[in-house]
């Protein structure tokens, strides 16, 4: 276990670093539900994360009602939350990449005089002025990039252990057997009812919709045998 929550830990803060955010939080979060789920947390809660995200991914929107069992803020998680921001628009939910395609980027030059661009970049330098006043020039590009670093780093951490097999906790494997017991009951239940009244009412608009043509065919098949018959002695 230990070595498990060492490598987590490191790919954790190695995420962190890639995106320019803290792990703090979400390390503590690790350890705390760990220590008190065990390692089902690694394997088993973590990757169902994983899936809540990528399908909120593919409905390019994350609502209240995703991320079952998890604290939220906004629209998002929590946990991994600084991650989440990068790819999601916290209050809205929207996918970041759709918001900034409503909003084109701004130009200095918009909003500063030749005068005063020239003293901001010359107080900051190129790069200070970009960091400082992040909604002009590349930053539309850059949150982009960063919305795909936090997507890569979000699906690395939550699905580091998902093809670790491990034994499931006593109470896991009891309510899986429930689960196949009710769904047994449930199948044997249509098997004797359902389906035998499904079969009833089918024979009976088969009867209403066809009945006059198959009695025309039976009348048919049994006269051709009658005639067969007849001249059978022939073949004697």
């Amino acid at each position: 276990m230990k070595r498990l929550m060492l490598l987590m830990q490191t790919v954790l803060q190695e995420c962190g670093t890639r995106c320019g955010i803290s792990t703090e939080f979400d390390w503590k979060t690790i350890e705390r539900r760990v220590e008190h789920e065990g390692l089902e947390f690694l394997t088993i809660t973590l990757p169902d994360l994983c899936k809540e995200f990528e399908r909120a991914l593919d409905q390019r929107q994350a609502s209240l009602a995703d991320w079952t069992g998890w604290s939220k803020r906004g629209t998002t998680p929590v946990f991994l939350g600084q991650f989440f921001d990068l790819v999601f628009d916290r209050d809205t939910g929207r996918l970041v990449e759709d918001v900034l395609t409503d909003s084109p980027p701004l130009h200095p030059e918009d909003t500063f005089s030749e005068r005063e661009l020239a003293s901001l970049k010359l107080n900051f330098g190129v790069g200070g002025f970009e960091k400082n006043f992040p909604e002009f020039g590349e930053s539309h590009r850059a949150q982009r990039r960063n919305a795909i670093e936090a997507i890569v780093c979000v699906r690395q951490i939550t699905r580091l252990f998902s093809k670790l097999e491990v034994e499931a906790a006593k109470n896991r494997v009891d309510m899986a057997f429930e689960d196949f017991l009710n769904c047994e009951r449930d199948l044997a239940t249509y098997l004797s009812n359902g389906v035998e009244a499904e079969e009833l009412g089918f024979a009976q608009i088969s009867r209403l919709l066809y009945g006059k043509i198959f009695f025309e065919l039976s009348k048919r098949a049994v006269r051709d045998l009658s005639d067969s018959e007849a001249w059978s002695w022939l073949d004697s």
